[in-house]
């Protein structure tokens, strides 16, 4: 070997997907690339100044997952939100808004991501008058885990939205007992609203592949396929790539 690793795990269970020697105990690694698999003895033997060892006591390794149909740029941007996964109430939710609406400059948007209601102590669906006590200065869109929008009431004036407008096709405006509409926009409904945001800069964009970026290796997962790009889509890849965030 022409150099010196700069990794080195070893007293591991190493699954290396190669048939002809599908288990391992050590891998030498320079820079990012495996440069020699084997036994321990073998691959210790390959330490120099400034290697790195590792004893993984037995540990299971495993090649970087690939995940052949992944949205990450959807999910970056998503992180660069207000992210609502794990919200387990309205009040929750509506104090997370109510704290970002400090520091949210009058009139912009408050976007926020992934609450189910499922999840919620109050086993309802959060409206327009729930969110309306975090902020009344803000349009504020909160994005449901699957098909479902809950938006304030400045974001329904925003949108031209009342006791008036129908429903659109393939979606549904909900509304209270008196015809007014509650905040929840259904399906294609969600488009009367989401259709005013503003288009995500390519900054965003970028800072939002590199929050994916970081989760995903934690996870193991190195590698993905995004399908159905558009062209900025595109773009902002390339420039995380040229970034190094990528």
């Amino acid at each position: 070997m022409a150099f010196i690793p700069n990794l080195i795990l070893h007293n591991a269970n190493i699954i290396t997907m190669d048939i002809h020697k599908p288990h391992v105990q050590a891998v030498a690694c320079f820079h990012g690339r495996i440069v020699a698999i084997g036994r321990d003895h073998d691959i210790l033997a390959l330490v120099g100044p400034g290697t790195k060892v590792i004893n993984l006591h037995g540990a299971t390794v495993v090649p970087g997952f690939n995940d052949s149909h992944n949205h990450m740029l959807e999910v970056g941007i998503k992180m660069t939100r207000i992210v609502l996964d794990n919200v387990k109430s309205i009040r929750e939710m509506c104090d997370i808004v109510a704290n970002a609406a400090t520091h949210t400059p009058p009139g912009e948007w408050i976007i926020g991501d992934g609450w189910n209601e499922s999840s919620f102590v109050e086993q309802r669906l959060p409206t327009r008058w729930d969110i309306d006590t975090a902020t009344t200065e803000h349009p504020v869109i909160l994005k449901r885990s699957f098909n479902m929008d809950v938006v304030n009431s400045v974001a329904l004036t925003m949108a031209g939205i009342n006791a008036h407008t129908p429903d659109p096709s393939g979606g549904a405006i909900e509304r209270d007992a008196d015809g007014q509409p509650n905040g929840i926009l259904r399906a294609a409904a969600k488009q009367l609203v989401s259709s005013l945001l503003p288009a995500e800069t390519p900054a965003e964009a970028v800072l939002g592949i590199q929050k994916a970026s970081t989760a995903y290796l934690s996870y193991g997962i190195t590698s993905i396929q995004d399908p159905g790009l558009y062209p900025w889509e595109i773009r902002a890849y390339m420039a995380a790539r040229r970034a190094g965030t990528l």
